[in-house]
């Protein structure tokens, strides 16, 4: 659904673009054919019409150009949602809501990483497992590969079971539990029937973790997606 959108989006700035060109074009033939007429002092009787059409092309013209711009902003905030936000939100929520990340990280870590922004996901979610066997302590290559199932391959499925098998894995910090509880209830939410999971997971911070900064976070979010 992403990709349609961008798609769409796309085809309308295209299509804008190219009637938006055409009718420039035609309008200055037309312009063009006016002042010939005016110089030669023949056929002037040809100008009213060439000035209407000109006015014509002119309203079609603004409409394209409105159309145009409407469709870039669409493009763009698309491309925003789609790949810029994602990534940000994440970054932002590992630091929120913790993260053992390291600063010189392991090769396979970045060898992961390379293979993410070559686009060859399935080769980087097997470099990621892998980070799993290397450092079982480390949750960052689940929530990695979680957000590429999602975001790159479209398989929320696939990322809600990746994040579910990492809870079972091992006993994680009461930081790194939360930080996986948050990021069910973000993919859940981002379903369209996964509003109730959604709350059930972040109703599982505030159980699990009470009287804390995990749980204020909770009932900050269950309220504004309005599930309070």
């Amino acid at each position: 659904m992403r990709w349609l959108g961008l798609l769409l989006a796309l085809a309308v700035v295209g299509g804008s673009w190219y009637l938006f060109s055409r009718s420039g074009e035609r309008m200055e033939v037309l312009e063009n054919r006016i002042d010939a007429l005016l110089e030669s002092g023949d056929q002037e009787v040809e100008i009213p019409g060439l000035e209407n059409e000109i006015h014509s092309l002119e309203s079609t013209r603004t409409f394209n150009g409105i159309l145009l711009a409407i469709g870039s902003a669409a493009f763009l905030g698309t491309l925003f949602v789609t790949f810029v936000l994602p990534s940000w939100a994440s970054r932002v929520s590992q630091s929120v809501y913790g993260s053992n990340a390291e600063v010189d990280e392991p090769a396979v870590l970045h060898e992961a990483r390379s293979l993410v922004a070559k686009g060859e996901y399935g080769e980087a979610v097997a470099a990621f497992r892998r980070a799993v066997e290397e450092d079982p302590a480390n949750c960052l290559p689940w929530t990695e590969i979680a957000r590429i199932q999602s975001r790159h391959l479209d398989q929320p499925g696939e990322a809600v079971a990746t994040l579910n098998e990492a809870l079972a894995f091992r006993e994680w910090s009461p930081e790194e539990r939360a930080f996986f509880l948050f990021r069910l209830a973000d993919l859940y939410h981002e379903e369209p029937q996964g509003r109730g999971q959604a709350a059930e997971m972040l109703r599982r911070v505030i159980h699990e973790f009470p009287d804390s900064r995990h749980a204020m976070n909770a009932c900050q979010r269950l309220k504004e997606w309005g599930l309070a």
